[in-house]
């Protein structure tokens, strides 16, 4: 059987899993969780309490924070979509918008009222006046959570502006989908993905998570009914008429599930789809509220195309706070990556709380920083989320054969103050191209996101008219990423 070659042309290439290490020694493929910064967002007004599920949009000219917030009311939860923006990703303003009125005043900065649920996006094949996109849940006043099928499920709204709302006439799903739900464009589909929680059948564990795809997201979206589906299944996106690609297993804790997913395919490298799902760990009665209760925290999943997904380390990725601290029992991150230089930004909610436990016995200082709740910006490195990490003693690896295209090669990698690499070139067979072996390679030391590796002072790469291979010798070195550049 003939061995596969990988066709990375001049792409960015990253370590989400062992694709690219075809032999090792001395190496481990490491989850690299995220920095936590500062509290950018806090709910101080009255229509934006207990918000939760948000979106941030790095439109180009500004960030956009987009968070829904629920008020009771009528026997049901009536949610508005909020917004806040900023310039830098740091410093967020809500602009009194004037579009929505909230007890007899407009100084607010409602964006859609009435509305659950809710997740924008920006479509880049749509006409300049619905390059936004709202996907929301609607429910028929009147309808309980178990009731008849087919008069609740998913709306859209398109927008030129994404502050000026237009919702479209009908379902695009007769079914409901709680909680967050995440729309892209997937130009490597040529298709909508759309994301979303569905209800598994494992007992302890319902919430799952869900995936569709079409060609026309403003059209209803493909699903498979279910007939024999009654009560919650006859309203509720199930694992029946949903695809389900991830969901709690057998190394997950008892009544353990997943809230919602933070799905974003990663646009500065080749085959990466990233999630952050949220999850729950249930509470059982007395000290829980009916097994709704319990800790969340945010962990981290990762895929090729989307729908086959691997947890290379099921301990947070978002690390609760200790006792004292505004997030210690429930963080849950948002949708969205926003890129400043060579750092990408990630914003998690906080409640200081559980599911449903208040945070009464915070202390008065971390009480007063979370409030009813607040978003909190994280950074990462570029590229940072797994690294193929050496030993302090050393390490190598070969990749398996690609096909590349460029002139030079490109590496994110962080060698630290003792640490240092160099790669070499290898043939089909095995054999070094001359001047590429690792004494030709000049050293790599520091810490780079674009690291041009040289061998004798020389980057030009070899005519590359046939398959190669990558040697990585490194010792104590985090490396990131590697792309051909032309």
């Amino acid at each position: 059987m003939s061995e596969t070659i990988w066709n990375v042309a001049d792409r960015k290439q990253l370590f989400l899993d062992g694709r690219f290490i075809d032999s090792a020694e001395g190496i481990t493929l490491t989850v690299n969780p995220p920095e936590r910064q500062e509290i950018v967002l806090r709910e101080e007004h009255p229509w934006e309490r207990a918000g939760v599920y948000a979106t941030v949009i790095d439109d180009g000219e500004k960030v956009r924070l987009y968070y829904n917030t629920h008020v009771h009311g009528d026997g049901m939860k009536s949610g508005r979509l909020c917004y806040a923006e900023s310039a830098d990703g740091i410093h967020f303003e809500k602009p009194a918008l004037r579009l929505h009125p909230w007890e007899g005043s407009l100084d607010n900065n409602i964006v859609f009222p009435d509305v659950l649920d809710a997740t924008p996006f920006l479509d880049p094949m749509a006409p300049p006046e619905a390059r936004w996109k709202l996907i929301y849940n609607f429910r028929r006043p009147g309808v309980p959570q178990a009731g008849e099928a087919g008069v609740s499920g998913i709306c859209l709204a398109v927008s030129a502006d994404g502050l000026h709302w237009n919702p479209l006439p009908g379902l695009v799903l007769p079914l409901m989908a709680e909680t967050h739900k995440t729309g892209l464009w997937d130009a490597d589909l040529g298709q909508y993905v759309i994301i979303l929680r569905v209800i598994a059948d494992a007992p302890g564990r319902p919430r799952a998570i869900g995936r569709l795809v079409t060609g026309d997201i403003t059209r209803p979206w493909p699903y498979q009914p279910h007939p024999a589906a009654e009560g919650t299944h006859a309203l509720y996106a199930s694992e029946h008429t949903v695809p389900m690609v991830f969901s709690a297993d057998a190394g997950d804790p008892p009544d353990t599930d997943f809230y919602t997913s933070a799905y974003v395919k990663y646009p500065w490298a080749a085959d990466a789809h990233l999630m952050f799902p949220t999850a729950y760990r249930h509470t059982p009665p007395p000290v829980g509220v009916d097994g709704n209760d319990g800790p969340l925290a945010t962990q981290f999943a990762c895929s090729r195309d989307g729908i086959t997904w691997d947890r290379p380390d099921r301990r947070p990725y978002l690390r609760p706070g200790p006792q004292t601290e505004f997030d210690r029992g429930y963080n849950m991150m948002i949708a969205g990556l926003v890129r400043r230089g060579d750092w990408l930004y990630q914003y998690y909610v906080a409640k200081g709380g559980t599911h449903h436990g208040p945070p009464d016995d915070l202390p008065a200082g971390a009480r007063a920083q979370v409030g009813s709740g607040c978003y909190v910006r994280t950074r990462q490195r570029l590229d940072g989320f797994i690294s193929a990490d050496a030993a302090y003693a050393g390490g190598a690896f070969t990749t398996p054969l690609l096909r590349a295209e460029g002139s030079r090669l490109e590496l994110n990698i962080d060698t630290e103050a003792t640490g240092s690499a160099v790669v070499e070139l290898l043939d089909a067979e095995g054999n070094v191209f001359p001047g590429y072996s690792r004494s030709d390679c000049d050293a790599i030391g520091g810490n780079s996101t674009a690291y041009t590796v040289t061998w004798n002072g020389r980057p030009e790469l070899p005519v590359l008219d046939r398959p190669l291979r990558l040697r990585f010798i490194m010792r104590s070195t985090k490396l990131f990423a590697f792309q051909f550049v032309r």
